[in-house]
């Protein structure tokens, strides 16, 4: 025995069931999802009718915009001064960074007459090229804790 489903998948079609009144279920959510947004849009249109007829709405919008002309403005202030605050502020980072670089440069060529290096085995520290180049044996001996 086959259901009525099973009739329709197959496309057997009795008297009463021509492909003529079968629906499809996606066509049917698709048209039902549409008509509610539709609905809902409609409600929300008749709503502000109501609240605000088409007869007197200059009136009220012009009502409105003076009350909240302020807080705009503030509102537009607020976001230009953090915008420019932020650009000052990457702007001042800057020149601090090329101040900063500028010391670290000098002070690295006024100590030790310019002329260090990265010193072998240390991770960060500078020692003085001349001593290492005279003696690298004695730096590596000192470095492990061996004297000579």
């Amino acid at each position: 025995m086959t259901s009525t489903l099973q009739r329709y998948l197959r496309g057997i079609f009795t008297t009463d069931h021509s492909p003529g009144k079968l629906t499809n279920p996606v066509d049917d959510f698709f048209t039902q999802a549409v008509t509610a947004v539709g609905d809902f849009f409609r409600y929300i249109i008749g709503f502000f009718n109501q609240v605000l007829p088409p007869e007197t709405r200059d009136e009220h919008i012009h009502h409105l915009l003076d009350v909240a002309m302020p807080y705009l403005i503030v509102t537009a202030v607020l976001i230009v001064s953090a915008w420019l605050f932020r650009c000052i502020a990457a702007i001042l980072i800057g020149c601090f960074n090329v101040v900063r670089r500028f010391f670290r440069f000098i002070g690295r060529c006024l100590c030790c007459g310019g002329r260090t290096m990265k010193a072998p085995g240390r991770s960060s520290e500078r020692i003085q090229r001349d001593a290492f180049q005279d003696n690298p044996r004695a730096y590596f001996r000192g470095l492990r804790g061996k004297s000579d």
